[in-house]
């Protein structure tokens, strides 16, 4: 594995986590806001401190979710590939056009947008063209914006338990992640891929809600995790060359996220954000 093979990777990702934490901020998902409420509990008043909103258990709903979702996954690309192959591209569709509803058009203008754009990326998500990359990073992008909305110590407490779950999956002897990189033929719409290098989509979307995450604290705070994101990441893919077999790509970088954010909000949280010449 060469530099040249993981430079698209980590180009890709370093552009998606920056453009959905900026999409998150100047771009509110209303829907997701109101979705979260619904699920994890009513609305808290403003926080001083990122733990003081939320609860472990929602957190461990969503990683159950998760779990859930995988291990069916794995059983439809078993028993019914064609099903899975179907859903995915109908949700990518979905994702996709929903992105449009950010933009100030009129309904007409929105829906001819809004149907272009989505069968374009379709069309290249099942075809594996070359624009693939680019539509999959605006879908986990925007899985990534909804799920920033989620209160700030659910998702913490969720990235971590997902790192676990992450660890398990893949690792473990009966893992469903492992089942599945052994079964072989994934479906374009769950990776991005470089000649000897894959990312699980949802790789990209938890360390997306990582950043954007960190960046309701402050700006300082989610570039510490955005740099010790990419070094997990970079750590991964070195470990990655010399075992020569499949490896979790979430818990070191989520891990050092995590340890990157509490040690550095507490020194910068009151520092501006703004710089002024």
């Amino acid at each position: 594995m060469e530099g040249e093979e993981t430079t698209p990777l980590v180009a890709t990702l370093s552009e998606g986590i920056a453009v959905g934490r900026s999409v998150g901020s100047v771009v509110p998902f209303v829907g997701a806001t109101m979705a979260a409420t619904i699920a994890l509990g009513s609305m808290s008043q403003p926080a001083s401190s990122p733990l003081e909103d939320g609860t472990p258990g929602s957190a461990l709903v969503l990683v159950a979710a998760v779990a859930v979702v995988t291990v069916l996954v794995v059983a439809l690309h078993r028993h019914c590939a064609w099903c899975l192959r179907a859903y995915l591209l109908a949700s990518a569709g979905l994702l996709l056009a929903s992105l449009s509803t950010a933009l100030p058009l009129d309904a007409v203008s929105m829906a001819i947008v809004a149907w272009n754009f989505s069968a374009c990326g379709v069309w290249a998500i099942a075809t594996g063209h070359h624009l693939s990359r680019f539509y999959l990073c605006a879908i986990a992008v925007n899985v990534a914006r909804q799920l920033s909305s989620i209160p700030r110590t659910t998702t913490w407490c969720a990235l971590g338990g997902l790192a676990l779950w992450d660890l398990f999956a893949v690792l473990a002897p009966c893992g469903p992640l492992r089942i599945l990189v052994a079964q072989g033929d994934l479906p374009p719409a769950l990776l991005f891929q470089t000649a000897d290098v894959s990312l699980g989509l949802g790789d990209f979307v938890f360390y997306s809600v990582l950043v954007a995450t960190a960046s309701r604290s402050s700006l300082s705070a989610a570039a510490a995790c955005f740099v010790a994101t990419l070094l997990g990441l970079n750590i991964t893919l070195l470990a990655l060359a010399i075992y020569k077999r499949p490896l979790p790509a979430l818990p070191l970088s989520i891990f050092l996220g995590i340890a990157a954010f509490f040690a550095t909000n507490p020194i910068t949280s009151h520092l501006p954000s703004t710089a002024y010449v």
